[in-house]
């Protein structure tokens, strides 16, 4: 559901469809008592062929998360393990297809974010107490190397509010502005939007702005700001 309430945090999405059939994803959830996962995916291309691998990801995903409901498995609260098991997972497919994702894990008891990237770009941004930032990680896309290995990051949450993450399909909604100016944008508007509505509008995203690319919003927000 949107706007979900775990812990102290509140997790709302959007996605804005293409013209075309394409493969952006974005879920969140809970994990156990203590944890919630989250995870935005673009799979490259368009057409039927990138919404089939998208689904396929959400199985995988799915299924990962059954293992930690009946104990089989904690790998999902690992986020550099659990993208390097999706990568395999994918590569052993043969698909001609890759898939960008970020996937982290709240510790929803000590408010600490937990998180691994396989080539998703725009980097996820934070905004707090401190000056907004990028949480630069970068990591090699899903599908492509069998040997993939993606870096585990750790961050505390107590001085953060908001954590915002969007699919590359933003930095190409208004031509007359460069990817960098677009950035800059994002930083700006995510310091001041209260909600996933406001920053949408502000990229100029939503009804009556057909998009070259899916572009698909998470935000993250801790409750009461």
């Amino acid at each position: 559901p949107d706007q979900l309430r775990m812990g102290r945090w509140t997790f709302s999405r959007r996605i804005f469809p293409s013209r075309a059939l394409s493969g952006d994803f974005v879920d969140y959830f809970k994990l156990g008592d203590g944890y919630a996962g989250l995870y935005l995916t673009d799979v490259s291309g368009h057409g039927a062929a990138s919404a089939l691998v998208t689904a396929m990801i959400v199985a995988l995903v799915a299924k990962y998360r059954e293992a930690y409901a009946t104990g089989l498995s904690d790998l999902i609260l690992e986020p550099e393990r659990f993208l390097g098991q999706l990568n395999r997972d994918l590569f052993a497919r043969g698909l001609e297809k890759h898939a960008t994702m970020f996937y982290g894990v709240v510790d929803l008891k000590s408010d600490a974010l937990v998180f691994a990237n396989a080539g998703q770009y725009p980097f996820p941004a934070l905004f707090g107490r401190r000056h907004p930032r990028f949480l630069e990680v970068p990591g090699r896309p899903l599908g492509l190397f069998p040997d993939a290995h993606y870096t585990r990051s750790e961050i505390s949450l107590a001085e953060v509010t908001r954590l915002v993450v969007v699919s590359d399909g933003m930095l190409t909604t208004a031509a007359q502005q460069t990817s960098a100016q677009r950035l800059e944008l994002l930083l700006k508007l995510g310091a001041s939007a209260n909600d996933v509505d406001a920053l949408a509008l502000g990229l100029g995203t939503g009804e009556g702005n057909p998009c070259e690319d899916d572009v698909t919003l998470l935000f993250v927000q801790r409750s009461g700001v």
